[in-house]
């Protein structure tokens, strides 16, 4: 899944991070699902839209645990 490598590649790009290591970033079938649909209607194109669809992906998450 690409979705947390394509956001943490651009955070890191915007913070000049040289190296970046992910670890334990296993998510459930809801989560999945928030950032699939995240990714398909793009809610990532202002920041007001991916402030909304982190606070969706953190309620998913926790449903998942």
């Amino acid at each position: 899944m690409l979705i947390y490598s394509e956001e943490l590649r651009r955070l890191a790009k915007q913070e000049e991070i040289p190296d970046l290591n992910v670890y334990g970033a296993n998510i459930g079938p809801r989560a999945a699902f928030t950032c699939a649909m995240a990714k398909i209607f793009r809610h990532y194109s202002s920041p007001q839209k991916l402030e909304r669809a982190a606070r969706r992906l953190v309620k998913a998450s926790q449903k998942d645990m």
